[in-house]
Formats: structure tokens, C-alpha cells, sequence
């Protein structure tokens, strides 16, 4: 009898298997199986062509249920803003530079704006989305200037709308997105954006979004914000940990801001900050205590792990990394802090850049890294001096950071630690000129340094005079 029931089963399932020509057809090649089933599972395929209707497609493949493909067939398709919901399947192209997604010059951002959502060419709420093999490009739109857009956004709930599931799952894979050039520098334009969409207003308290999301073997260039993650609780994020991303030319590579309880894995990437840029990844837990109106509901939750693994970050008068772990400053009830391991990255410091600047850091691990370029004076500020003079974050010091056997290749190279309290430079020093502006800071190897605090200021001030005067548009 069982093997009567299966023998049935699987009649059923073939006579189904070939009664639509867009599901799995088992005598297909690997190259065809590629091209016409799903990823996911045995869902159908949609075939789009430029100048059919996205929208429609995307409502088809709900329609046909979880696993669905919605496939771009080469060629360009200029699309106006696209929302969908719940979407449980895989958005693919044909290939990067062969299907191209590109908005069309007139829209209106108030369109999203009156009904308090952000700016993103395609949104995706809530389900579980896979998008791959395309480009996305940026054209030129009037309104750029003031307005935040992002080429890819995705929410657990949006203003109007929350999923019964409010979630959303993302993988990003073997995608080109481009932006464009403001004089030298990039519109207010991200590549991808995961948060909240919802308007920043201060009449209310935003709930943190549940997201977890990969991207990898994946391009961002000539935007203000490659990856952008904002508004976050509990999630895990991995970038270029099964597949390395490209950064190059962003007025930020990854940016990780306001968030609370994740998990985050950024290994592999190559990242690289030109003239204009700021920070190649940027970490942050709030800005609260910088007297800035945070909308974001306060959640007693850990400030989350983050893992920085074996990317290459080159700046140019810019900096490696900015960290600003405000949380527990703003919030004392909440002794928690980012907990953040550096370990086995290349930073390439150009034409007076910095390796990075760390504010109320704690116990934060910098292992085995490689320090290089052709700047002599490669600083980190472990405490925000600026800051700390003009009133804006006098209690900006860390404490408990430790710089283990990171290797030092430029000989001389001067480098500068505002240290805090309790930090420790361990290793192969012998490169180096140590100017210890800290309190029980901890200096075991050889090295030459000093405590010529008043010089050393003075000369580090004028540094960041330059760097700040030569970011502003």
C-alpha cells in the first residue's frame, strides 16, 4: 500500500512538473535547470522582458507562491518607485551589465515622503528575498541634492504597513551598483539600505527592525553609503563572508549605525576611500548624548558583536574606521557596549589619512592587523579631543582597548593614540614614534615616544582642520 501511495504521489507530481513549462523539468541540462526553475525551491518562473510591468510580475509570482523566480531578461529596465510585500522567492537578472535596472529621471520623491516612507527605487517588506545577477544605476534627478534615496531598500514593516511576520530575510549576491558624481562627490545616495521605512519625525518612536541579511560578490561604487545599516535590533548581518564586495569610490563603504543586539560579520571586502571620503566602515550605537533627537525606541538589549575580518581598506585623506559607542552614555541604566574584534585587515593610509578614530570605545580587540601607505603620521584617537574642547561629548574617553601585534611596515611612522583609560600597544613597535596621550595606558615593545602632549595637539588639529575643510561639497 505505501508504495502504491508513493507511486501515485509521484505520478501526480510529474504530470504536474509538466503541465506548466515554467516549472522544473527534470530532463533539462544544468544550464537550462539555472535558467528556468527556482532557487528556493519548485516554484515557477516569470520571464521579464524591458518594458514589461515589474510591478504585475512581482504580484504573478506571490500569486504563484513561495520559491517564485522573477527573472529580467537582458536589456535595460527604467522603472519608477516599486514596492512589495512579503515576498518569499528570488529577484535575479541575467548578469551584472547585462540587465540593467535604472530609475526614470522624473520621479517624485513626496510620493513616498507624504506617506511617511523613505526613498528607495525598489522596497521590500517583510518575506524572504534573494536578489542577484543585475546592475542598478543611478540616473540623474533634480531633487538629489536634499533628499536621502536608497537604489535597494529592504524593512520588516513599512508607515501604513507591518507583515504578520514582522521580519524580512536577505541575500544579496553578484550585484553592480552604481550611483553618481556630485562635482567629486556622491549624490545623498545608498547602495542598499536595511532599516525602518519609515520618515524620521519627532513626534513619534520608531520600532527597531528584525532583519537578517548577506551580501557577497557584490559592487558598490560612487555612492554616499554603500551598505547601509540603520534602526536595527537582534539581526545578523554578513558581508563578504562567502564571497568578497567591492567599495570603491563611496563617501562610505559600510556603514553600521544605531543599532542594538547584533551580529555582524564584514570579511573579505576590499574597500577603498578616495579624496572625499569619510570612513570606510563606521560603527555606531546612537547619538543621543550629542544632544541629537533619536527616535528609536530604547530597548534593553546587548550593543552587539561585531567581527572585521581580512578586508583591505585604502584611504586617501580619509579615515579606516569610525567607531562611536555612545550608547551606555546616553543610556547609564544600560551598561552594555559593542563588542568588536579587528583582526587580520590591510589599511593602506594615503595623502594624510588616519587609520581611524574610536569615541567611548571599550574593550575593543585590534589583532594582527597590517598598517601601510605612504603617510608617515598614521593616527588613531582613542578619545575626541575636538569634542572633548568644544563641550559637544566631553565623556567621548574609552577604556579597556588593546592593540596586539599589529605589524607597522612604514618606517618612520608616527602614531598618534589619544589612548583613554587602561589601553594597551602591544608588539613590534620599532617603526614607530608613540605619542601616549592616555591615563595607565600599557606600552610593551620597542619603540620610540613621548608624552609631548601640547605638539603634538597642535600639530594633530591642523591635520583635521585640512581633512574636515577638504570633505565639505
Amino acid at each position: 500500500m505505501k508504495k502504491q501511495y508513493f507511486f501515485l504521489f509521484f505520478l501526480t507530481l510529474l504530470v504536474f512538473s509538466c503541465s506548466k513549462d515554467s516549472l522544473l523539468d527534470i530532463g533539462q541540462g544544468p544550464d537550462q535547470l539555472a535558467d528556468n526553475t527556482a532557487y528556493k525551491a519548485f516554484g515557477s518562473v516569470i520571464k521579464v522582458y524591458p518594458g514589461d510591468d515589474l510591478n504585475s510580475a512581482f504580484e504573478d509570482a506571490k500569486e504563484a507562491g513561495k520559491g517564485t523566480v522573477v527573472k529580467l531578461m537582458p536589456g535595460e529596465f527604467s522603472i519608477g518607485w516599486i514596492e512589495v510585500h512579503e515576498f518569499f522567492g528570488t529577484f535575479t537578472g541575467s548578469g551584472p551589465g547585462v540587465t540593467i535596472i535604472t530609475n526614470k529621471s522624473d520621479l517624485n520623491p513626496s510620493e513616498l515622503v507624504d506617506q511617511d516612507k523613505l526613498t528607495g527605487l525598489i522596497t521590500f517588506i517583510g518575506g524572504d528575498v534573494t536578489v542577484s545577477n543585475m546592475s542598478v544605476q543611478l540616473t540623474e534627478m533634480p531633487w538629489l541634492n536634499s533628499q536621502e534615496m536608497s537604489m535597494l531598500l529592504f524593512s520588516d514593516y513599512t508607515a501604513g504597513f507591518t507583515p504578520s511576520n514582522k521580519y524580512i530575510k536577505v541575500s544579496l549576491d553578484n550585484l553592480e551598483i552604481n550611483g553618481l558624481l556630485m562635482d567629486v562627490y556622491p549624490y545623498y545616495v545608498n547602495g542598499v539600505k536595511f532599516a525602518p521605512d519609515h520618515q524620521l519625525t519627532t513626534d513619534k518612536v520608531l520600532q527597531r527592525s528584525n532583519i537578517d541579511a548577506s551580501i557577497t560578490n557584490s559592487k558598490f561604487s560612487k555612492l554616499n553609503k554603500g551598505i547601509y545599516v540603520w534602526g536595527c535590533k537582534s539581526g545578523s548581518f554578513r558581508f563578504g563572508t562567502d564571497g568578497a564586495n567591492d567599495l570603491i569610490d563611496n563617501g562610505q563603504g559600510i556603514v553600521i549605525n544605531e543599532n542594538l543586539g547584533l551580529n555582524v560579520k564584514i570579511w573579505n571586502n576590499v574597500i577603498y576611500n578616495p579624496y572625499w571620503g569619510y570612513t570606510g566602515i563606521d560603527l555606531n550605537t546612537g547619538e543621543a548624548s550629542l544632544g541629537i533627537y533619536n527616535p528609536l525606541e530604547v530597548l534593553n538589549l546587548d550593543c552587539g558583536t561585531y567581527q572585521i575580518r581580512n578586508n583591505t581598506i585604502t584611504v586617501d585623506n580619509s579615515l579606516g574606521f569610525g567607531i562611536m559607542d555612545t550608547w551606555r552614555m546616553a543610556h547609564p541604566e544600560y551598561d552594555t557596549w559593542m563588542k568588536i574584534t579587528w583582526q587580520d585587515n590591510t589599511f593602506i593610509i594615503n595623502n594624510f589619512g588616519a587609520l581611524g578614530d574610536i569615541y567611548c570605545g571599550k574593550n575593543m580587540l585590534f589583532l594582527k592587523n597590517v598598517v601601510s601607505g605612504d603617510d608617515s603620521f598614521a593616527w588613531i584617537w582613542v578619545e575626541n579631543f575636538w569634542w572633548d574642547w568644544d563641550g559637544v561629548l566631553p565623556n567621548n574617553y574609552s577604556e579597556g582597548c588593546k592593540f596586539l601585534n599589529n605589524y607597522f611596515l612604514k618606517n618612520p611612522m608616527e602614531f598618534g593614540f589619544y589612548m583613554s583609560i587602561n589601553c594597551m600597544l602591544m608588539g613590534d613597535l620599532s617603526n614607530l614614534t608613540v605619542i601616549d596621550l592616555g591615563e595607565n595606558t600599557n606600552i610593551i615593545g620597542k619603540a620610540n615616544y613621548g608624552h609631548s602632549n601640547e605638539k603634538f595637539l597642535e600639530q594633530a588639529q591642523k591635520r583635521m582642520v585640512k581633512m574636515l575643510n577638504s570633505h565639505q561639497k
